[in-house]
């Protein structure tokens, strides 16, 4: 259940990037980041020092704040589907247990 809210998470932080939603990308920022970060620092605790779940998230929250001050590129597309894609592979694995 945790899995498929963060999934939701990632889908909405991806649809912010795309569509450069303003009001979101703030709250967002910090939210995403700070999942990514636990994310990465609790898999490398345990020896797992590649984990892209937790660096895309990385990658997400700083795009996110970037976009919060104003700073927009055409990377932040591509990036924005790598982050809705990683939401809709979370999500589909925790809701048909693959």
């Amino acid at each position: 259940m945790i899995v498929a809210i963060l999934g939701l998470f990632d889908i909405i932080a991806g649809i912010t990037v795309l569509y450069s939603l303003k009001f979101l990308t703030g709250y967002l920022a910090y939210i995403v980041f700070f999942k990514g970060l636990i994310s990465t620092v609790s898999s490398v605790a345990t020896g797992h020092y590649f984990e892209w779940m937790g660096i895309v998230d990385l990658i997400a929250g700083t795009f996110l704040g970037l976009q919060s001050i104003g700073i927009h590129s055409g990377i932040f597309t591509t990036i924005g589907w790598l982050i809705l894609l990683k939401g809709v592979y979370s999500l589909f694995r925790d809701v048909f247990k693959v």
